[in-house]
Protein backbone atom coordinates (compact mmCIF):
# COMPACT_ATOMS: atom_id res chain seq x y z
CA UNK A 1 0.00 0.00 0.00
CA UNK A 2 1.10 3.63 -0.86
CA UNK A 3 2.14 5.68 2.04
CA UNK A 4 0.61 8.78 2.26
CA UNK A 5 2.00 12.05 2.66
CA UNK A 6 -0.24 14.60 2.47
CA UNK A 7 -3.10 14.57 5.11
CA UNK A 8 -5.42 17.71 5.10
CA UNK A 9 -5.93 18.68 8.79
CA UNK A 10 -8.95 21.65 9.46
CA UNK A 11 -6.29 24.24 9.78
CA UNK A 12 -4.43 23.40 6.72
CA UNK A 13 -7.06 22.55 4.57
CA UNK A 14 -6.87 24.56 1.33
CA UNK A 15 -9.40 27.03 0.36
CA UNK A 16 -10.80 24.57 -1.67
CA UNK A 17 -12.74 21.43 -1.25
CA UNK A 18 -10.21 18.70 -1.75
CA UNK A 19 -11.90 15.78 0.14
CA UNK A 20 -15.00 16.91 -2.41
CA UNK A 21 -12.83 16.85 -5.24
CA UNK A 22 -11.46 13.27 -4.59
CA UNK A 23 -14.46 11.76 -3.21
CA UNK A 24 -15.52 10.87 -7.27
CA UNK A 25 -12.04 9.36 -7.86
CA UNK A 26 -12.10 9.82 -11.24
CA UNK A 27 -9.96 8.14 -13.66
CA UNK A 28 -5.91 9.86 -14.38
CA UNK A 29 -7.32 10.84 -17.99
CA UNK A 30 -10.17 12.64 -16.76
CA UNK A 31 -7.69 14.48 -14.49
CA UNK A 32 -5.10 15.13 -16.90
CA UNK A 33 -7.72 16.31 -19.31
CA UNK A 34 -9.23 18.55 -16.27
CA UNK A 35 -5.55 19.88 -15.66
CA UNK A 36 -4.64 20.66 -19.41
CA UNK A 37 -8.05 23.38 -19.83
CA UNK A 38 -6.75 24.58 -16.91
CA UNK A 39 -3.79 25.74 -17.75
CA UNK A 40 -4.56 26.61 -21.36
CA UNK A 41 -6.76 28.95 -19.80
CA UNK A 42 -4.51 30.76 -17.51
CA UNK A 43 -3.13 34.37 -18.61
CA UNK A 44 0.03 35.60 -19.61
CA UNK A 45 -0.57 38.21 -20.87
CA UNK A 46 1.28 41.17 -19.08
CA UNK A 47 2.07 38.45 -16.85
CA UNK A 48 0.57 35.44 -15.02
CA UNK A 49 -2.99 36.21 -13.91
CA UNK A 50 -3.25 34.68 -10.22
CA UNK A 51 -6.20 33.18 -9.70
CA UNK A 52 -6.06 31.12 -12.67
CA UNK A 53 -2.36 29.61 -11.96
CA UNK A 54 -3.71 28.74 -8.53
CA UNK A 55 -6.41 27.03 -9.66
CA UNK A 56 -3.97 25.60 -12.36
CA UNK A 57 -1.71 24.49 -9.81
CA UNK A 58 -5.09 22.89 -7.79
CA UNK A 59 -5.79 21.29 -10.77
CA UNK A 60 -2.24 19.25 -10.06
CA UNK A 61 -3.18 17.55 -6.94
CA UNK A 62 -5.76 14.79 -7.69
CA UNK A 63 -3.87 14.64 -10.82
CA UNK A 64 -0.60 13.54 -9.14
CA UNK A 65 -2.17 11.26 -6.13
CA UNK A 66 -4.02 9.45 -9.08
CA UNK A 67 -0.63 8.73 -11.00
CA UNK A 68 0.91 6.86 -8.44
CA UNK A 69 2.21 7.20 -4.76
CA UNK A 70 6.40 7.74 -5.84
CA UNK A 71 5.21 11.28 -6.26
CA UNK A 72 3.11 11.59 -3.16
CA UNK A 73 5.55 14.36 -1.68
CA UNK A 74 5.49 15.88 -5.12
CA UNK A 75 1.59 16.19 -4.46
CA UNK A 76 1.82 17.34 -0.88
CA UNK A 77 4.31 20.60 -1.81
CA UNK A 78 2.24 21.60 -4.81
CA UNK A 79 -1.04 21.27 -2.46
CA UNK A 80 0.98 23.16 0.32
CA UNK A 81 2.73 26.14 -1.77
CA UNK A 82 -0.27 26.79 -3.51
CA UNK A 83 -2.40 27.21 -0.34
CA UNK A 84 0.20 29.57 0.98
CA UNK A 85 0.10 31.32 -2.38
CA UNK A 86 -3.83 31.83 -1.99
CA UNK A 87 -3.39 32.98 1.74
CA UNK A 88 -0.86 35.35 0.34
CA UNK A 89 -2.90 37.27 -2.51
CA UNK A 90 -6.68 36.62 -1.74
CA UNK A 91 -6.54 39.68 0.18
CA UNK A 92 -5.60 41.62 -3.21
CA UNK A 93 -8.78 43.98 -4.05
CA UNK A 94 -7.64 43.28 -7.89
CA UNK A 95 -8.70 40.74 -9.61
CA UNK A 96 -6.80 40.63 -12.86
CA UNK A 97 -3.57 41.17 -10.56
CA UNK A 98 -0.31 39.12 -11.85
CA UNK A 99 1.68 37.10 -9.81
CA UNK A 100 5.14 39.01 -11.21
CA UNK A 101 3.13 42.28 -10.23
CA UNK A 102 2.38 40.34 -6.63
CA UNK A 103 6.34 39.32 -6.39
CA UNK A 104 7.67 42.66 -7.58
CA UNK A 105 5.83 44.50 -5.10
CA UNK A 106 7.03 42.19 -2.32
CA UNK A 107 10.78 42.10 -3.25
CA UNK A 108 10.38 46.53 -3.20
CA UNK A 109 9.43 46.09 0.40
CA UNK A 110 11.50 43.49 1.11
CA UNK A 111 14.93 45.65 -0.59
CA UNK A 112 15.89 42.60 -2.77
CA UNK A 113 14.46 39.35 -4.13
CA UNK A 114 16.70 36.87 -2.16
CA UNK A 115 15.26 38.44 1.05
CA UNK A 116 11.41 38.45 -0.31
CA UNK A 117 12.41 34.98 -1.08
CA UNK A 118 13.42 34.11 1.99
CA UNK A 119 10.65 35.21 3.76
CA UNK A 120 8.06 32.39 4.56
CA UNK A 121 5.18 35.25 4.41
CA UNK A 122 5.53 35.91 0.89
CA UNK A 123 3.45 35.00 -2.18
CA UNK A 124 7.39 35.01 -3.48
CA UNK A 125 8.81 32.47 -1.09
CA UNK A 126 5.50 30.04 -1.97
CA UNK A 127 5.66 30.84 -6.13
CA UNK A 128 9.45 29.96 -6.20
CA UNK A 129 8.63 26.69 -4.31
CA UNK A 130 5.38 25.99 -6.08
CA UNK A 131 7.39 26.88 -9.77
CA UNK A 132 10.13 24.59 -8.32
CA UNK A 133 7.71 21.40 -7.78
CA UNK A 134 5.91 22.63 -11.37
CA UNK A 135 8.74 22.54 -13.30
CA UNK A 136 9.59 18.59 -11.66
CA UNK A 137 6.40 17.60 -13.56
CA UNK A 138 7.01 19.37 -16.12
CA UNK A 139 10.65 17.74 -16.63
CA UNK A 140 9.30 14.10 -15.49
CA UNK A 141 6.10 14.16 -18.31
CA UNK A 142 9.01 15.29 -20.99
CA UNK A 143 11.27 12.70 -20.09
CA UNK A 144 8.41 9.87 -20.25
CA UNK A 145 7.86 10.59 -23.80
CA UNK A 146 11.19 11.34 -24.93
CA UNK A 147 13.05 8.23 -23.33
CA UNK A 148 10.68 5.24 -23.55
CA UNK A 149 12.96 2.67 -22.20
CA UNK A 150 13.82 4.66 -19.28
CA UNK A 151 11.63 3.86 -15.82
CA UNK A 152 8.86 5.71 -14.20
CA UNK A 153 10.96 6.37 -11.05
CA UNK A 154 14.11 7.15 -13.23
CA UNK A 155 11.93 9.81 -15.02
CA UNK A 156 11.07 10.98 -11.63
CA UNK A 157 14.62 10.83 -10.41
CA UNK A 158 16.01 12.68 -13.44
CA UNK A 159 13.58 15.56 -13.10
CA UNK A 160 14.54 15.85 -9.48
CA UNK A 161 18.39 16.42 -9.86
CA UNK A 162 17.58 18.75 -12.35
CA UNK A 163 15.20 20.82 -10.32
CA UNK A 164 14.75 20.41 -6.65
CA UNK A 165 17.90 18.08 -5.35
CA UNK A 166 20.42 21.82 -5.47
CA UNK A 167 17.75 23.72 -2.76
CA UNK A 168 17.15 20.07 -0.79
CA UNK A 169 19.33 19.02 2.26
CA UNK A 170 20.06 15.42 2.61
CA UNK A 171 16.90 14.60 5.10
CA UNK A 172 14.86 15.81 2.57
CA UNK A 173 16.70 14.22 -0.83
CA UNK A 174 16.38 10.55 1.24
CA UNK A 175 12.55 11.06 1.63
CA UNK A 176 11.82 11.98 -1.92
CA UNK A 177 14.35 9.54 -3.41
CA UNK A 178 12.89 6.65 -0.81
CA UNK A 179 9.24 7.52 -2.34
CA UNK A 180 9.87 7.17 -5.79
CA UNK A 181 10.63 3.47 -5.22
CA UNK A 182 7.07 3.08 -4.99
CA UNK A 183 6.48 4.33 -8.48
CA UNK A 184 4.69 2.33 -10.88
CA UNK A 185 6.53 0.54 -13.62
CA UNK A 186 6.03 2.33 -17.21
CA UNK A 187 3.29 -0.17 -18.47
CA UNK A 188 1.51 0.46 -14.78
CA UNK A 189 1.93 4.16 -15.61
CA UNK A 190 0.51 4.48 -18.90
CA UNK A 191 -2.33 2.30 -18.38
CA UNK A 192 -3.19 4.34 -14.86
CA UNK A 193 -3.80 7.28 -17.97
CA UNK A 194 -5.02 5.63 -20.92
CA UNK A 195 -8.89 4.79 -19.89
CA UNK A 196 -9.89 4.17 -23.24
CA UNK A 197 -7.42 5.57 -25.15
CA UNK A 198 -4.62 3.44 -27.43
CA UNK A 199 -1.29 4.02 -25.79
CA UNK A 200 -0.35 6.60 -28.60
CA UNK A 201 -3.03 8.72 -28.11
CA UNK A 202 -2.10 8.73 -24.00
CA UNK A 203 1.41 10.39 -25.79
CA UNK A 204 -0.69 12.87 -27.15
CA UNK A 205 -2.64 13.81 -24.14
CA UNK A 206 0.39 13.98 -22.25
CA UNK A 207 2.06 16.27 -25.10
CA UNK A 208 -0.96 18.39 -25.27
CA UNK A 209 -0.53 19.09 -21.60
CA UNK A 210 2.56 19.88 -21.80
CA UNK A 211 2.74 22.40 -24.73
CA UNK A 212 -0.45 23.89 -22.29
CA UNK A 213 1.34 23.77 -18.99
CA UNK A 214 5.28 25.04 -20.34
CA UNK A 215 4.38 28.35 -21.71
CA UNK A 216 3.03 29.43 -18.17
CA UNK A 217 6.32 28.12 -16.24
CA UNK A 218 8.81 29.55 -18.76
CA UNK A 219 7.24 33.03 -18.08
CA UNK A 220 7.81 32.56 -14.44
CA UNK A 221 10.95 31.34 -15.18
CA UNK A 222 11.83 34.35 -16.41
CA UNK A 223 11.12 36.02 -13.80
CA UNK A 224 12.86 33.70 -10.95
CA UNK A 225 16.24 34.12 -13.06
CA UNK A 226 15.65 37.78 -13.78
CA UNK A 227 16.15 38.57 -10.26
CA UNK A 228 18.80 35.80 -9.57
CA UNK A 229 16.57 33.31 -7.91
CA UNK A 230 17.01 30.66 -10.66
CA UNK A 231 19.33 29.99 -13.34
CA UNK A 232 18.70 29.73 -16.84
CA UNK A 233 17.54 26.37 -18.26
CA UNK A 234 19.07 24.61 -21.34
CA UNK A 235 15.40 24.37 -22.48
CA UNK A 236 11.89 23.41 -22.26
CA UNK A 237 9.69 20.73 -22.83
CA UNK A 238 7.53 22.20 -24.98
CA UNK A 239 9.76 22.31 -27.77
CA UNK A 240 9.79 18.62 -27.48
CA UNK A 241 8.67 17.49 -30.72
CA UNK A 242 6.16 14.93 -31.20
CA UNK A 243 4.98 13.15 -34.10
Amino acid sequence: ECPRFFRSTPNSLPPYNLLAMHSAAPEPLTLLKVATEKWKNVLTSGGVQVGLFIEAARAMVPLLEALGCGLGPVSKEVAMNTEKLWQNTSTNSLPDIRLQQVMDSEIAHASSAISAARDESTGTLAALWLWRYLRLIELMLAAILSSPSSSIRDCILRAYDATLKPHHGFFTRNIITTATRAAPNRQEFMLRVRGGLLMAEVEGAIHFFVSQYSPVLRQLHDFFAGHGLEPSPKNFPADLKHP
